[in-house]
């Protein structure tokens, strides 16, 4: 009997593989009767130690723990990672997208295999800080927070991190879309955009199960963001705004530039950033593209019986 697949992908940045919380979490999961793989994405800035590669290696050997370790430190759009990962899940029932800084509870496998039949399964998630507060799956057209089972993927959203697509997903929005994730949107937006896309995809259907604990910047204030996560958020709205909302005006867009400075209070070379973008509508890190000949660094596809 073929064993179940899944794929789990984990995108570091200023990490090292063991101190993160996800990948913690992924070595201690129960797999029984599993085909487990994890695929880890340093995406910089600098490369994985030795050492650090050498004890991911052996435990994941010592758990039969299929790998791939790929290394691309220019810091490439999440958008770009996702789609290139997803063409290359050729043998996987399911593939899991997961962020570092995830905690994920002990049958996060057994409760994909378990509800297989679904398109789409998600935990809810839950904010690190505040562990009594649930911020995912919410129905977008009210804001409620979904606490249910079964659910409709074409009313809900929610976070990329411990969200699983199943292979007829995949390939419905392969065969739709010619990619799964819209390159328009390089980091933040990128997954809420996903869920925007299955209103032109028949019968998703989605299933929550199990919960994730997870350190979210976007729910911060603009007086606790860093300076980074101002950009980055300004970046969103701003294509949002030209792609989704249909308002590409330049004097309009450059005007949302000055009114966002001034509520978010960033700085001005930050404002200087967000009118490039405006200018060249489209995300300063679109264009790091991932070839398609690109390949693991290291990989252990050892067969697992």
């Amino acid at each position: 009997m073929k064993k179940f697949n899944n794929t789990a992908l984990v995108v570091l940045y200023k990490s090292k593989i063991m101190q993160s919380q996800t990948v913690r979490s992924l070595l201690n999961l129960d797999n029984q009767g599993i085909r487990q793989k994890i695929i880890i994405w340093n995406n910089g800035p600098a490369l994985i130690e030795n050492s650090d590669l050498r004890s991911f290696e052996n435990i994941c050997n010592e758990k039969n723990i299929q790998f791939e370790i790929y290394q691309d430190i220019r810091n490439v759009p999440l958008c770009h990672i996702y789609n290139f990962c997803l063409s290359k899940a050729d043998d996987d029932d399911f593939f899991t997208i997961l962020d570092q800084d995830s905690c994920l509870e002990h049958d996060f496998l057994t409760n994909l295999l378990l509800h297989s039949s679904y398109d789409l399964i998600c935990p809810k998630i839950y904010d690190i800080n505040n562990q009594n507060a649930q911020h995912y799956p919410f129905e977008y057209s009210s804001g409620i927070v979904f606490t249910q089972f079964e659910f409709d993927a074409k009313k809900y959203i929610t976070i990329g991190s411990g969200l699983s697509l199943s292979k007829k997903l995949i390939l419905k929005m392969i065969e739709k879309y010619g990619l799964v994730f819209d390159e328009n949107f390089a980091f933040y937006f990128s997954d809420t955009e996903l869920f925007f896309r299955f209103k032109n995809i028949d019968n998703v259907s989605g299933y929550c199960v199990g919960r994730i604990l997870h350190s979210e910047s976007n729910r911060l204030s603009y007086a606790e963001m860093s300076e980074t996560t101002k950009i980055e958020m300004g970046y969103m709205y701003i294509i949002n705004r030209i792609y989704k909302k249909n308002k590409k005006s330049v004097f309009k867009n450059l005007l949302f530039c000055f009114k966002y400075k001034k509520k978010s209070k960033c700085r001005l070379p930050s404002l200087f950033k967000l009118i490039k973008c405006v200018l060249a509508k489209k995300h300063p890190r679109i264009d790091f593209k991932i070839k398609k000949d690109f390949s693991a660094d290291y990989d252990n596809k050892v067969e697992v019986n």
